[in-house]
């Protein structure tokens, strides 16, 4: 994994061209923070401090990327913070630049840090970016539960507005920020709205994500395929929720509507690579010959309409 970095300039530069035309105005790309005014529906003022991501070898686990922050004039013994003043929101962004992804961290709750902290992303999350779709993981820090985006640049705007939903529950009381309000701290972040996209390649849901943690549990994190399970960390194990019609095309965020996959088998869905009979519940694999049926546990029926669906205009075979 390459530990090569980019000067402040070209990371502004990538940000930038991969806003494309959300982008109104911006200020000196050499300076850091990079102040931008965007267009409807993203935040209309932004305030950013960027970072290059990186994974030196022998560092850090193999799974793990990192970003170390330096706030602008921070020396070495000092404690550094971001300028979290007048109405702009302060966003947090790693680039990875071999993977072409953004990482997208809560600034609000890096508030005040010592010399070129480290914060983490893992490498699934990275990966997930990398395959068009926006990742997710959740860290639990001593100022909160930080919830780290990461995206490629078609999904960027898309990311932008959910770290805005998101960061919104971590802004001190009484603060506004780019026209975002702290919220009513009984609600969670899933209450809230992301305004529809003017135009988009990709559109995203906010997902009930306790329905897929506990199906996840219900299979032990096991592919519902293979029955692998994968782990992201020592102490943890990792699966992905699958919906077999997407929140895209009008599918339910709904336990009938949703399966548990080891990485490699959600991609072999998303890419149409799968089958699954509706009745005998046989799985039909366009390049394994291994004969599988799809496993159903008690407490989870998965709804024929739907398999249905995935096989009738997902299925690529």
């Amino acid at each position: 994994m390459s530990t090569d970095t980019l000067p402040k300039e070209q990371l502004h530069q990538k940000l930038l061209l991969a806003l494309d035309d959300a982008v109104v105005d911006y200020s000196d790309t050499s300076q850091k923070p990079l102040e931008i005014t965007l267009d409807h529906p993203l935040p209309p003022k932004v305030r950013v401090y960027m970072y290059n991501v990186t994974s030196p070898e022998g560092d850090r686990p193999d799974d793990e990327y990192k970003a170390q922050l330096i706030a602008p004039g921070q020396d070495s013994d000092e404690r550094g913070s971001f300028d979290f003043s007048d109405d702009w929101l302060v966003l947090l962004i790693g680039y990875e630049q071999n993977e072409e992804v953004f990482v997208l961290w809560d600034g609000y709750l890096h508030p005040d840090f010592s010399f070129s902290k480290t914060v983490y992303v893992k490498q699934w999350a990275i990966r997930k970016a990398v395959r068009g779709e926006l990742g997710e993981q959740t860290r639990n820090l001593q100022t909160g539960e930080e919830v780290v985006i990461t995206a490629n640049s078609e999904n960027l705007n898309e990311a932008i507005r959910l770290r805005t939903s998101l960061s919104s529950s971590s802004f001190p009381a009484g603060t506004e920020a780019a026209g975002v309000s702290n919220p009513d701290p009984e609600k969670k972040a899933t209450d809230y709205d992301i305004p529809d996209e003017r135009t988009s390649e990709t559109t995203r849901k906010i997902r009930n994500t306790t329905i897929v943690n506990n199906l996840k549990q219900r299979y032990n994190y096991r592919c519902q395929v293979c029955g692998e399970r994968r782990k992201q960390s020592r102490d943890d194990y990792y699966a992905e929720g699958h919906h077999l019609k997407p929140l895209s095309d009008g599918g339910p965020d709904d336990i009938r509507n949703i399966i548990i996959l080891c990485p490699n088998h959600h991609a072999d869905f998303d890419f149409g690579m799968v089958k699954v009979d509706p009745d005998s519940l046989d799985i039909n694999h366009c390049y394994e010959d291994k004969e599988r049926e799809l496993e159903i546990r008690p407490g989870h029926e998965v709804g024929p309409e739907f398999l249905e669906y995935n096989n009738d205009h997902i299925s690529e075979f």
